[in-house]
């Protein structure tokens, strides 16, 4: 069994990870930033975490939702451009470039791996720290038949949105 965390207690697997049916049922269906199911309940699982917060809620999906064009370019961007692992400049570039027209200083070569990045966005107090951990390498001969460009594009997305709520929050992401 897998345990998912939340703010009261760990949910264990095959128990429902929502409760609140109706609302994610009409989130998947508004198509937010044009991304697979899977991916928007990945999403939906850190709104959730937020608890009972309806406004922190709202203005993370409003920022995924504000910045789709973007996020669809940045998607089509790696997708027509495919690297094999470990020689992921361009997308790297095309994900950098994202962050930091948002304002997010962009530290590359992380862990000593040229093709890696971290951006962070301090919370309001000291706190738990949520990473979004993303691939952006192609396979050979296949291209991004592998999804990673879809991988890398929701994970700048949620970590976008949830930037945008982080004065209210404590920890950081």
């Amino acid at each position: 069994h897998r345990i998912l965390w939340s703010r009261k207690e760990p949910i264990s697997y095959p128990r429902p990870i929502f409760t609140a049916k109706k609302e994610r049922n009409r989130m998947l269906d508004n198509n937010f930033c044009g991304f697979t199911t899977q991916n928007k309940i990945n999403i939906l699982k850190l709104v959730f975490l937020l608890g009972n917060n309806g406004a922190g809620k709202s203005k993370i999906l409003s920022e995924i939702d504000r910045d789709r064009e973007e996020l669809e370019e940045l998607s089509r961007k790696i997708h027509d451009d495919p690297e094999l692992g470990f020689e992921e400049f361009h997308a790297l570039s095309y994900i950098s470039d994202v962050l930091k027209k948002h304002g997010y200083r962009v530290e590359q070569g992380y862990g000593g791996l040229e093709t890696s990045f971290r951006a962070e966005k301090e919370g309001s107090k000291p706190g738990p720290t949520v990473a979004f951990l993303a691939e952006y390498d192609a396979l050979k001969g296949v291209g991004h038949g592998c999804g990673h460009n879809l991988i890398a594009t929701c994970s700048t997305g949620a970590f976008l949105g949830l930037a945008s709520v982080m004065e209210d929050l404590p920890g950081k992401v």
